[in-house]
């Protein structure tokens, strides 16, 4: 049997054979470096091709055990609850409603995902009145703060009075901020990503800090809950904004997705269940009596 020195030390003989790439080792050490150099995970890859004059039964044993374990995941996802159910509760669908009602586009993400389960935005249905859950980045600072629940009718300059005014702010979170805070007003600025565009291609939204949340989120599309980026003015060049071509574009298909119905799949199956119900009790036949006890 051929001897093969280790192809990573290039000293010992190799005692051992990665099972992704086949690469010979002789030690533990040069396992983890050649993992580390290679930027290989180790694990065999299970749908690589094998030529016909090559394989074995311990090929045909693998293909076997790997289509059993995706058939096992299958199985696992049929059964999962949470990953089937697409029906939105009621209460999500009237705040979706009541944003569109806004010319807000809110979109959700599914249930088990992190953001669509802390997501505190609720509407209040008493109060006419969306809170919204709003969360603030201070690039400039490298912190992130969060408003769990902000009245829509707030200012942003409200909002960022709790965090970079030199007198009303937290000390603590003043110290932070602390080139916030010594900045001028009117050299910071507020921007919102742009969603539904490329990773590669970002565009923000710039937003007026004198005017109400829902007036800055009126004709935008909105993932979750608004994600407020605010900028010193040095760094505004690495936000592109929108041009006017692109924003009237922009606005043109949200007008089409605001004009689309929320609609709730549970209750439109109830109802057509209480529609064929009525229709089967309709054309039942009726139970006649018949009275067999006749009088001469």
């Amino acid at each position: 049997m051929p001897s093969f020195r280790c192809q990573v030390c290039e000293e010992n003989i190799a005692k051992y054979t990665c099972p992704r790439c086949k690469r010979k080792t002789c030690s533990l050490v040069c396992v983890k470096k050649h993992k580390y150099e290679n930027k290989c995970d180790g694990v065999r890859d299970k749908t690589a091709h094998v030529a016909v004059k090559d394989f074995t039964d311990r090929d045909l044993l693998s293909d076997y055990r790997f289509l059993e374990d995706t058939s096992r995941k299958t199985n696992s996802i049929t059964r999962d609850v949470i990953r089937l159910e697409k029906e939105k509760p009621r209460m999500l669908n009237q705040l979706i409603r009541e944003a569109k009602n806004r010319g807000i586009d809110l979109k959700v993400l599914p249930y088990p995902m992190t953001r669509r389960k802390t997501n505190t935005t609720r509407y209040f249905r008493q109060e006419k009145i969306i809170f919204w859950r709003v969360d603030l980045v201070f690039p400039q600072a490298s912190v992130k703060y969060t408003e769990k629940r902000t009245d829509e009718n707030t200012s942003l300059d409200e909002i960022l009075k709790n965090y970079i005014s030199p007198t009303e702010s937290d000390p603590v979170i003043r110290q932070k901020l602390k080139q916030y805070v010594q900045t001028m007003s009117d050299e910071i600025k507020i921007f919102l990503l742009v969603e539904n565009r490329p990773s590669n291609d970002k565009r923000y939204f710039g937003l007026d800090s004198s005017k109400t949340l829902k007036q800055n989120l009126t004709e935008k599309t909105v993932l979750e809950n608004p994600v407020l980026t605010i900028v010193l003015k040095k760094n505004w060049s690495e936000y592109t904004l929108l041009s006017e071509e692109e924003e009237l574009e922009v606005k043109e298909k949200l007008k089409l997705e605001i004009a689309k119905p929320v609609v709730n799949n549970k209750h439109n199956r109830s109802q057509q269940n209480l529609r064929s119900s009525n229709i089967r009790r309709r054309h039942r036949p009726r139970n006649r009596t018949t009275n067999h006890n006749v009088t001469p």
